[in-house]
């Protein structure tokens, strides 16, 4: 009997010293205490299992979202960009900025934004090894890198008067020879010379060939098309804008043309051939680096001219404002950044795919531009002017760290899983 009562005591003794050990404040003997009573306990591994689900499914939904963009500003609040041209490393670009004081040349590099002095700029082109300005009464300026000023170009426009000619696009290779997008107002007579008072009485468009200096005569687009792109491959030249075929001008159902222009002499105007109508206006001329895809973004489609010269409609895709291509060849097409969406055709693709992305509300984008290997496109927002930055190059990196998370946190909640079906498995 003694024997029973020193024994009950011993154990006592031990079930309170294993009680003052449990519930000891130590952090490691509470975790200890709460693992070993598993049994009594079944709650735990099942909220872990829970929490690890929860957390999975957050990093496979921002997963999903495409890293690398990024805010940024050039210009003051309260001005707009209205066209940009980067060198090709992405350090130094010209810009036609719109101000309180009407459009100006502002230059942009690591030193900041300084004015370049030009005349009511339109437009601005990269050249070889600079830019080319175009503007008001015909003018054309250029400027060779680093492009501390902008010098005009003496061009011989052949007897043509050149009062009102607004040039509006550029396209050239070397800053020698190309293409001039001109619209010019055009009063009622008739002379029969080429010039700008043969069309008579409204807003019209034309092109022409500069080689030298000189520019040949005008080849006209009919007049209810506004054309205000221009774009030059190795093997053809394509311009784009609305047309109204007969509507008043004042008409928002205005069409998307796209014409292909021939011809690079200056003694004869180019022949202009109508290519394609669609349902929106069109806005920009993307040209791959090897020449072989030209792609034309409108408001309501994007159409894909290939090396064969055969016109495909871009699936996929309903259009957009703005649109630029990355130094992968891959075309990104953005315009309410509020939605939290851009558009992707990739290198060589006729699909396009919505690609997620952080939202940024009030921003709305009208300018796209390449610039080194990423992109760039600029619009308006809540707080004025503003930009936003994609680079395919560090957004792979991004990528690369958002996979791998995204599998460690796998790889635990499979683990902790495995543990729990174990834990059951012995108790049974």
């Amino acid at each position: 009997m003694a024997e029973t009562t020193s024994r009950e005591a011993a154990e006592a003794e031990d079930s309170e010293a294993e009680l003052d050990f449990e519930y000891t404040d130590g952090f490691t003997s509470r975790l200890s205490y709460w693992l070993r009573q598993e049994s009594d306990h079944q709650w735990l591994s099942m909220g872990v299992f829970i929490g690890i689900v929860i957390v999975i499914a957050l990093v496979i939904q921002q997963s999903s979202i495409m890293p690398g963009i990024e805010t940024t500003k050039l210009v003051d609040s309260d001005n707009r960009v209205l066209d940009i041209a980067w060198n090709e490393d992405g350090s130094t670009a010209l810009m036609v900025v719109s101000t309180a004081g009407g459009p100006v040349v502002q230059k942009w590099d690591d030193g900041g934004v300084s004015n370049l002095t030009f005349d009511q700029p339109r437009t601005v082109e990269r050249i070889t090894n600079g830019w080319l300005i175009g503007g008001e009464s015909g003018q054309v300026g250029r400027c060779i890198d680093d492009c501390d000023s902008l010098s005009l170009m003496a061009l011989d426009w052949q007897n043509s008067s050149i009062s009102g000619y607004r040039i509006v696009d550029i396209t050239s290779v070397d800053g020698v020879s190309g293409y001039l997008l001109i619209n010019s107002y055009l009063y009622s007579s008739s002379d029969g010379n080429g010039t700008a008072s043969d069309r008579g009485g409204t807003w019209s468009s034309s092109v022409r060939y500069f080689s030298n200096d000189v520019v040949s005569p005008a080849g006209f687009f009919p007049e209810d098309m506004s054309i205000s792109q221009i774009s030059a491959s190795k093997s053809t030249v394509i311009a784009c804008g609305n047309g109204w075929f007969g509507l008043s001008s004042a008409s928002s159902n205005a069409r998307g043309v796209i014409y292909s222009v021939n011809g690079d002499d200056t003694s004869i105007a180019p022949d202009l051939s109508l290519r394609h109508i669609g349902n929106g206006g069109y806005h920009s001329i993307i040209l791959n680096a090897d020449d072989s895809q030209i792609t034309i973004i409108g408001l309501a489609d994007v159409v894909s001219i290939d090396a064969d010269d055969s016109l495909v409609t871009i699936d996929g895709t309903s259009g957009a404002p703005a649109a630029a291509i990355d130094g992968n060849g891959d075309i990104w097409l953005a315009g309410d950044f509020s939605s939290g969406q851009m558009e992707k055709i990739a290198n060589g693709s006729y699909d396009a795919e919505l690609v997620q992305i952080n939202a940024i509300n009030g921003l709305d984008v009208d300018v796209g531009t390449s610039r080194g290997s990423g992109v760039e496109f600029h619009g308006m927002a809540n707080s004025g002017s503003s930009a936003v930055g994609y680079d395919y190059t560090s957004a792979s990196s991004l990528y690369s760290l958002d996979y791998f998370v995204k599998m460690v946190y796998v790889f635990a909640g499979f683990a902790v899983f495995a543990v729990m079906i174990w834990s059951i498995r012995e108790k049974v």
